[in-house]
């Protein structure tokens, strides 16, 4: 249904493009919400622990960016609902602190 409501959408992803959705973002415009919100935890004076809840194009677009990923695999990237994905802050860089079996679930696609 997505693919005949919206073709330009799906050309665009087939030229490796960043399409915005209809009354939504594209994967630039939430990656530049993420590396607000990670300028602002890292330069933080008041060092805390923050819960998020989020959607998975959120975690996507964040994983994708902190593991280097090419933004045009990034829909390769399996998040499931309910997944409780932690991060941490080292060395003035948020990294991923997911263990191995849920590692090999969300990047099940990629091999």
């Amino acid at each position: 249904q997505f693919a005949s409501k919206y073709p330009k959408i799906i050309n665009s992803w087939k030229l490796k493009l960043d399409p915005k959705f209809p009354d939504g973002e594209s994967s630039k415009m939430v990656t530049n919400r993420i590396n607000k919100f990670i300028k602002f935890y890292i330069t933080s004076k008041k060092k805390t622990n923050y819960l998020v809840f989020t959607h998975n194009v959120i975690l996507r677009c964040l994983l994708g960016k902190i593991l280097n990923i090419k933004k045009n695999e990034w829909f390769k990237i399996n998040i499931n609902y309910y997944d409780i994905l932690e991060f941490k802050l080292e060395k003035k860089k948020l990294i991923s602190n997911i263990n191995r079996d849920k590692f090999l679930s969300i990047f099940k696609n990629f091999y």
